[in-house]
C-alpha cells in the first residue's frame, strides 16, 4: 500500500471520528499535528492543526482552541508566512486573556514578536518580547525570561541598534550559565558574536563564534555550529586572516551540506571572494 493510500484511509478514518466523536477527533488532529510538527514537516502539521482547531471551534473549547491556534501559527511561522500567523495569534490571545491562562498569552506574544520581526517590524516586536519579559517577572518563570532577553536582542541588533541588544544578550547569558540552558547559551553566542562584528570588534567576534561552534558540536546543533564556523570565516576575513577564514568557512560548508542548508548558496559565494584572496604565486 502506497504512502499516499495510507494518507488518504487516514484522512477517511478521521472524517468519519470527526463525524461520530468530534472531541476526539480534535484529539487525534492536534496529536498528529504534534507529530508532524517535531518532523519539520510545517506544511502537513499546519492543516492538521488546522483541522483540530475547526473541531475545537465548533464544540464551544475554548481553551483547547487557543492553544491549538498557537501551534498552528508556529508552523506558519516555519513556513515564512507570518502574514497567516498573526490573525491566528491575535485570536488565541484574546481567548487566553478572556481565560486569564498567562502562560498562553506569554506564548502567544512571544510567536506575536517573531511574526513582526519576520515583516522587519521591529518596533512592534520588541514591544511584544518586553511583555513576555513581564510575564516572565510575573510567574518566576526563567524561561520566559531568558527567551524574552535572547529575542529582544536579537531584534535590537537587526534593527541596528547593536548596544541594546548587547546588554540583553549579556543578562540573557548570565541567566542561562545560571539555569544550565546550553541550547540558549549557543544562540546567545552565536548572538554576541554577530554584536561583536556589527561593533567591528572582529577578533572578540570570532571568540564567541568559537565558543558557539563548540557547544554547538557537543549538542549535535549541524545548522548552528556551521552558521557560527561560517562567521568566525567571515570575522577571520575581516581581520586579514584569509587561510583561516577559507578553513573556517570550507568547515561550515561541509556541515551544512549535509543538512542541505538554505545557507549553502551564500557560502559557496563567501568561499569563492576568499579563495580570490589567497596568496598564490605571482
Amino acid at each position: 500500500m502506497t504512502e499516499d493510500h495510507l494518507g488518504s484511509t487516514a484522512d477517511a478514518d478521521l472524517q468519519t471520528l470527526r463525524e461520530n466523536d468530534p472531541l476526539a477527533a480534535a484529539a487525534a488532529h492536534r496529536r498528529a499535528g504534534k507529530a508532524l510538527l517535531a518532523q519539520s514537516r510545517y506544511q502537513q502539521a499546519e492543516e492538521q492543526y488546522g483541522s483540530a482547531a475547526a473541531c475545537f471551534k465548533e464544540l464551544g473549547q475554548r481553551e483547547p482552541l487557543a492553544r491549538t491556534l498557537t501551534h498552528q501559527a508556529v508552523c506558519c511561522l516555519f513556513l515564512g508566512e507570518q502574514e497567516r500567523a498573526l490573525p491566528l495569534l491575535t485570536r488565541a490571545e484574546r481567548l487566553a486573556a478572556e481565560l486569564e491562562l498567562e502562560d498562553l498569552q506569554a506564548a502567544a506574544a512571544g510567536n506575536l514578536g517573531l511574526a513582526y520581526a519576520l515583516d522587519n517590524d521591529y518596533t512592534k516586536a520588541v514591544k511584544e518580547h518586553k511583555r513576555v519579559l513581564e510575564y516572565g517577572e510575573k510567574l518566576e518563570d526563567d524561561q520566559l525570561r531568558l527567551h524574552a532577553q535572547i529575542n529582544l536582542a536579537d531584534c535590537y541588533l537587526q534593527d541596528g541598534r547593536p548596544r541594546q541588544a548587547q546588554g540583553f544578550a549579556l543578562v540573557a547569558h548570565d541567566l542561562a550559565q545560571n539555569t544550565n540552558a546550553r541550547s540558549a547559551l549557543v544562540k546567545i553566542y552565536h548572538l554576541l558574536g554577530m554584536i561583536s562584528a556589527h561593533q567591528s570588534d572582529h577578533r572578540q567576534a570570532v571568540t564567541y563564534h568559537q565558543q558557539a561552534s563548540q557547544l554547538a558540536a557537543e549538542l549535535g546543533d549541524l545548522q548552528q555550529q556551521g552558521l557560527s564556523l561560517a562567521n568566525q570565516a567571515l570575522s577571520l576575513e575581516a581581520l586579514t586572516d584569509i587561510p583561516q577564514a577559507v578553513k573556517r568557512l570550507t568547515s561550515a560548508r561541509e556541515i551544512l551540506r549535509t543538512i542541505n542548508s538554505t545557507y549553502l548558496e551564500k557560502i559557496d559565494r563567501d568561499l569563492k571572494r576568499m579563495k580570490r584572496s589567497l596568496p598564490g604565486p605571482g
